[in-house]
């Protein structure tokens, strides 16, 4: 599954939304889990990767006058890889020379502005339309502090605005468009809890999109990213909305 997207102000509706959620559970999309463990250690600054197309195995980027090869897959995040410093991070392709010369043709396919202190997550987003070799990046912030042990971090990475909760007793969230929230597991340690996800259709309405169970592990922390369904031909006019959800062990002690 390939889906594919910063901060807004926050809607005047939010009083429509407290009865929201007393709807009944509908669930909508599949969730690709996969639980991994952290490395063992990692470099001073370093980075990771998640793929919202299909893998991804061709890209390089320099570090240290090196040409480092970097993969993204789509069910769990990639190992960490040393993040430059300062400048901008270009992340290329290697394509065949042009006719009459030798060496490979570079193309810079997203660019991560170091200068500005991103997060340590790119998310690959999604392909241009008219340029097969441009790709939009979602940088995110997902240290182990920000997002500790027995937490979700949710990223609504749609177009919309949406409302999230999780947990019966949990508050309920508004995320905009690239916003981002942390949200504790059940504090009575079940290992699953409901989540809910409506999106603002029109001025005033909201409507349900995901309603279900979370697996939510002790000694765990999740990450669930909200995107929009891609319309297709058999499906050209959705509005669902899609769910892409990891799952990671705690950090193994470094001696």
């Amino acid at each position: 599954m390939a889906p594919t997207r910063t901060n807004l102000k926050r809607s005047s509706t939010r009083g429509h939304w407290k009865n929201l959620f007393l709807l009944g559970l509908i669930f909508f999309g599949n969730t690709e889990i996969n639980a991994q463990t952290s490395p063992l250690k990692q470099p001073e600054a370093s980075f990771r990767t998640l793929s919202l197309l299909a893998p991804i195995n061709d890209l390089y980027y320099d570090y240290d006058d090196q040409k480092i090869p970097v993969r993204a897959r789509t069910t769990s995040f990639s190992r960490t890889y040393p993040l430059p410093k300062k400048g901008t991070l270009d992340f290329y392709r290697l394509l065949p020379p042009k006719e009459g010369e030798t060496e490979p043709q570079r193309v810079t396919v997203t660019e991560i502005d170091l200068d500005q202190k991103p997060g340590s997550l790119f998310v690959f987003m999604t392909e241009s339309a008219t340029n097969p070799n441009r790709i939009k990046t979602f940088v995110a912030q997902d240290s182990w502090e920000s997002h500790p042990l027995e937490t979700l971090l949710v990223f609504n990475l749609s177009e919309r605005h949406t409302l999230v909760k999780l947990d019966t007793a949990g508050k309920v969230k508004l995320l905009g468009p690239g916003e981002s929230a942390t949200y504790p597991y059940p504090q009575s340690g079940a290992k699953q809890a409901l989540l809910n996800v409506a999106t603002q259709e029109g001025q005033n309405d909201w409507k349900l999109r995901i309603g279900g169970p979370q697996i939510t592990l002790p000694g765990t922390r999740s990450t669930l990213v909200l995107v929009d369904e891609q319309a297709t031909e058999l499906r050209p006019l959705t509005e669902d909305l899609l769910i892409r959800k990891l799952i990671e062990r705690a950090p193994v002690p470094t001696e």
